[in-house]
């Protein structure tokens, strides 16, 4: 007796019973029974599928879920590839799945992630973008579900031939976003040998879709992340190059930098910058050519007109172009890029860097030397600017030490003299005769310590004062400067008080000069303190700040006085050049107004500092550190 499982119109199985003796046989009733009892076990089994496939499905939502939730959680590409497969994976229960992403750049398909014995093999493998069925998938964008229990022979075969072992299950599924397919979802037989059914479809469709945003998000955040790391790392070179550009202002090495950066960032095999003058180049820098090649590239007339990008424009763009016989600079280049270096609308140089094969610059290496190019020309502007600035003052020194030259023979002869009149060499002179002779006397010293002191300034500014430095005992300076100032301190009855720590190291400084400072210094404070004022020359050891400090580097020197003392308006200009007073005590007394800035220069140039304090109508004391000789 057989009796049919049935639910609605569908038979799902049935129950077979037979009898062993013979001659005995089911009844009608038995047979009503039986199937009445057949029903009844057809509702239960349906009831319990059922129950199976909503709780595989609730699992199925919750891995789904799940899912999101940890795509959401997380930007890295390599982590997103592992969730995707994994869930897919536990969703459907199979032995063997592979994430494949399409790339377009390389027009191939990319094994990425791969779980499964059979399946590590194809890790990170390679394929065509029509390879197999994934291929197939990826151009039509199509799902493809095969179950060996429901194909055709002919899809049997393929599938046969593509996984080259029969398969009795296949599901792959493209992840798709806006209308592009970024890769696909490749699932191959469950682990209880059944087929896939379209359940598993759905939840498999929904997962790619919410797996094609997580890798969208992954992508531009990979690209914005290596965007912005370039971008970082650009400017860290770039201020790298702005601080070696800024650190000379030589024109050639200013150009020789910029080019050295610009084949090192491109990768070009040769390079060559020129100036422009008169639509004319004149090479200033050039790297990857031989001595014979820049002769020849010297000799050659470089023709600007054949790299203008529009026919009518005079304005010269950056470009990437081929070789021919009239611009061609190296045998072996097949490809130049050409940048001007603009300074404002004006082209002051050009930058020719040549390829050895066929690679072009993509847009992102071209925009790095466009603003290479623009740092450089400010360096180069500078620098022009700069030489410009050192052949007016090399003008300057000439001309000031020509006329101090000139200046100085007449006012000896000026000033011997007047000498020789006031001693009445050449007769007696009356009372008024000597008044005069004192007045063109001290005239003449004006005058000749105006000249000297403009011929230090130039010196100084141009760059060319010569210092002799040398071990120096500082009690002889300090004597040499009483006796140099004796006279005028005595002229106004002011005292000159010594206080020399004993045993003082030796300074390392120019003779000349370190008395030149000295004198300078106590000459300020004679004139601008009072008759019976009193001056004070101070040494000590000490650090470089001026601090005592018994084992200082350093001497540090006072010259102080009990004068008119600075006004506060006036401390602020102080060091400058040509700077005098407007207060009517200080004017009374003639200056230069060089004489200070002069001595900070001075003092400068030795390797130490100079600063003051002054205290109005009390007092001034001015600081300087020496080095102490070793």
């Amino acid at each position: 007796m057989i009796v049919p499982l049935n639910t609605g119109a569908l038979t799902n199985g049935c129950i077979i019973m037979a009898q062993r003796a013979a001659g005995k046989h089911f009844t009608q009733t038995q047979l009503r029974l039986s199937q009445s009892i057949a029903d009844l076990v057809a509702g239960a089994i349906e009831k319990a599928r059922l129950l199976e496939e909503t709780e595989q499905y609730a699992r199925q939502l919750a891995i789904l879920n799940d899912l999101t939730r940890k795509l959401t959680s997380t930007l890295e590409i390599e982590e997103v590839y592992r969730t995707i497969l994994q869930n897919s994976v536990d969703m459907v229960n199979c032995e063997e799945a592979r994430l494949i992403i399409a790339e377009e750049k390389t027009q191939q398909f990319v094994f990425e992630a791969v779980i499964g014995n059979k399946s590590h093999e194809r890790n990170q493998r390679r394929v065509p973008l029509d390879f197999g069925l994934i291929g197939k998938s990826y151009l039509d964008k199509n799902q493809i579900l095969v179950n060996s229990n429901s194909a055709d022979q002919q899809m049997m075969d393929e599938i046969k031939k593509y996984y080259g072992i029969p398969i009795s299950a296949v599901m792959i599924i493209p992840m798709i976003s806006k209308n592009q397919v970024l890769g696909l979802i490749e699932l191959v037989k469950r682990v209880d040998e059944s087929g896939f059914t379209s359940n598993d479809q759905e939840i498999i469709s929904a997962l790619a879709a919410q797996a094609a945003i997580a890798l969208e998000n992954a992508r531009l955040y990979r690209r914005t992340d290596q965007e912005l790391a370039k971008r970082v790392e650009e400017l860290s070179v770039m201020q790298r190059i702005d601080r070696e550009l800024n650190a000379s202002l030589d024109m050639k090495k200013a150009t020789e930098l910029t080019l050295a950066w610009a084949i090192r960032q491109s990768g070009c095999g040769a390079g060559w910058i020129g100036l422009i003058s008169d639509s004319t180049l004149t090479r200033m820098a050039s790297s990857g050519y031989s001595e014979d090649q820049l002769i020849k590239i010297d000799e050659k007339t470089i023709n600007l007109n054949s790299w203008v990008t529009e026919k009518g424009n005079e304005r010269i763009d950056p470009v990437q172009i081929e070789v021919n016989d009239s611009n061609q600079l190296h045998p072996l280049a097949t490809s130049q890029i050409l940048l001007p270096i603009r300074r404002e609308d004006k082209i002051i140089a050009l930058m020719i860097l040549e390829n050895f094969d066929d690679r072009k610059l993509d847009p992102n290496e071209l925009n790095f030397l466009v603003r290479l190019c623009e740092h450089a020309s400010i360096a180069i502007v500078n620098s022009q600017l700069y030489a410009q600035v050192q052949e007016a003052n090399q003008a300057k020194s000439d001309f000031v030490s020509l006329v101090a030259h000139e200046l100085k023979n007449p006012m000896t002869s000026i000033k011997g003299y007047t000498e020789l009149l006031a001693t009445g060499a050449v007769g007696a002179i009356t009372p008024a005769q000597g008044n005069f002779l004192t007045t063109i006397r001290n005239n003449t010293d004006r005058m000749n310590t105006l000249v000297s002191d403009l011929n230090d300034l130039t010196k100084i500014e141009a760059g060319s004062m010569r210092m002799e430095p040398k071990a120096l005992d500082l009690h002889e300076i300090v004597n040499e400067v009483v006796r140099s100032t004796k006279k005028q301190l005595d002229e106004k009855q002011q005292i000159l008080n010594l206080i020399i720590e004993e045993r003082l190291p030796d300074v390392w400084a120019d003779p000349n000069r370190l008395l030149q400072i000295l004198i300078n210094l106590v000459s300020n404070a004679h004139k601008y303190t009072p008759t019976n004022g009193e001056i004070a020359i101070i040494a000590e050891r000490s650090n470089e700040d001026g601090g005592v400090d018994p084992f200082g580097n350093f001497i540090h020197l006072q010259v102080s006085d009990n004068g008119f003392g600075i006004s506060e308006k006036d401390q602020q200009m102080i060091f400058q050049k040509f700077f005098r007073s407007e207060d009517d005590d200080v004017r009374v007394s003639t200056g230069t107004g060089l004489g200070l800035n002069i001595t900070r220069s001075l003092v400068e140039m030795q390797g130490g500092k100079i600063w003051f304090e002054s205290e109005y109508r009390k007092g001034t004391i001015f600081h300087l550190t020496i080095p102490v000789a070793r």
